[in-house]
């Protein structure tokens, strides 16, 4: 368990949990450029620095748990504390980031 209550898992937990959470949302907070370069099969992106984000993030189920990943963990850890504090109950962080990832990615 991370901080705030956030789950930080290995790139192999985080696809194990997320793997059997058929309501799981899987979301890749790079950029649209970095997305494009490879992500993760079934992953939608919604770019961290994007001043929609939050907006785009509240059309999410709150009781849902959200599988989020960047390049390296950071992004992605800093955006699960927000959706925590914005009232979302579960947020998975991917530590590592896609760049410690070893399974499949697509184009």
């Amino acid at each position: 368990m991370g901080g705030a209550g956030i789950d930080n898992l290995s790139p192999k937990e985080f696809h194990e949990k997320f793997s059997s959470d058929p309501q799981g949302v899987l979301v890749d907070v790079r950029t649209t450029d970095e997305f494009r370069m490879g992500h993760i099969k079934g992953a939608k992106n919604i770019d961290f620095y994007d001043p929609s984000f939050y907006d785009s993030m509240q059309k999410f189920d709150k009781s849902k748990t959200l599988y989020l990943y960047c390049r390296s963990g950071a992004r992605s850890f800093n955006a699960c504390a927000k959706l925590k504090s914005l009232g979302f109950e579960n947020v998975v962080n991917m530590d590592g980031g896609i760049i410690q990832w070893r399974g499949p990615i697509e184009r």
